[in-house]
């Protein structure tokens, strides 16, 4: 009797795992994901999206859609690990986030509910790692669209190309989501017109992202990930997905096998669902060099700082190396001074 009660006491003492992510909606059915961790910072309130690390293992960075740091994570544990200010700027929206080959990370403030805003910007500058980071100096490159402002929250660049798509999310009835290419390359600091390519996608797009070998653009809404063939923009597939409290990001983990999905949100998960396989014929030619291998160094500093690591560890190491030098003379010093007594006393005892 003892132990039945010993188990029930100790049943109790632990929360039920089906109540670990209270987000996860319940009436899935044949929607696929698995989830992985939660993100259950306090200060992550509404993360509008998620990129891996094209540098480090087990790293990917999240934002809220309003100004603030972005936020360094573990997607295996949804613990955060670093954050990254981006110096003298003032986010609007930001809706969007992607790290390239390169290992130059991509902040798009790109959401405009109302329609109303010029100030549009992506920013760039090298991917830091896990710790708290200052950005000093960035890419700056504005944004603006063919008949007027659009409310973005999906930026999907090729990592091949290059070339940026932005798709627009509406919430009128009267108008049709469609896609925008920028120019290619970006020009840094000056106007970057979004051309109209007149291609419908489905409504309320949340987020997008290319699959590593840029031939399929992977689109999420709320509900579903579309699969479209980029060369084009017809649709290839459509992924049914674990219903989230409001899905609002996707990014193409490492095995390139399988995506995670966040949710905005107190304790978001990351759901992991499995990608299905590309059965066209690889390319013939070999693609040529993107444009983002040749975008310039803007390193992060370590916040507080406005040095490179390694210049202030060498600036350390020099430091030690004085200290002790000096150590090493004051210690040398002393034994001079101990000789000449000891000197002195045999000299004293050899006259007696």
């Amino acid at each position: 009797m003892r132990t039945f009660f010993a188990a029930i006491c100790l049943i109790l003492t632990f929360p039920a795992p089906a109540l670990a992510h209270v987000i996860v909606k319940e009436d899935d059915g044949d929607r696929a994901g698995d989830t992985v961790s939660s993100i259950d910072d306090k200060r992550i309130k509404e993360s509008s999206g998620l990129a891996y690390s094209a540098k480090f293992p087990d790293i990917a960075y999240t934002l809220n859609d309003e100004d603030g740091p972005i936020f360094t994570i573990r997607p295996s544990t949804g613990k955060v690990v670093g954050t990254i200010k981006l110096d003298g700027v003032e986010l609007g929206d930001p809706e969007s986030i992607y790290v390239d080959p390169y290992g130059h990370l991509w902040v798009g403030d790109l959401g405009d509910n109302d329609e109303k805003r010029h100030d549009a910007t992506i920013y760039a500058f090298n991917e830091p790692g896990p710790g708290d980071f200052e950005v000093k100096k960035s890419l700056r490159f504005p944004v603006s669209y063919e008949g007027g402002p659009a409310n973005v929250e999906a930026m999907l660049i090729n990592p091949i190309s290059g070339q940026v798509y932005l798709i627009h999310k509406v919430k009128k009835k009267d108008e049709k989501p469609t896609v925008y290419a920028l120019p290619n390359p970006l020009r840094d600091g000056e106007d970057n017109k979004a051309r109209n390519l007149d291609k419908e996608m489905p409504e309320w797009v949340t987020d997008g992202e290319f699959t590593p070998d840029g031939r399929r653009a992977l689109v999420k809404t709320e509900t579903d990930i579309y699969i479209y063939d980029p060369t084009d923009w017809k649709r290839m597939d459509k992924i049914k997905t674990k219903k989230l409290e409001q899905s609002e990001s996707i990014t193409v983990e490492p095995d390139q096998k399988t995506v995670l999905i966040g949710s905005e949100g107190k304790d978001s998960p990351l759901v992991r669902v499995p990608l299905p396989d590309d059965d066209r014929p690889a390319p013939s030619e070999t693609p040529t060099e993107s444009a983002l291998s040749d975008l310039g160094d803007f390193e992060p500093v370590p916040a507080g700082g406005s040095e490179n690591p390694v210049s202030v560890s060498l600036k350390s190491l020099l430091g030690l190396i004085v200290i002790a030098g000096l150590v090493v003379g004051m210690a040398s010093l002393v034994w001079l001074r101990v000789g000449l007594r000891r000197r002195r006393r045999l000299n004293r005892i050899r006259r007696m």
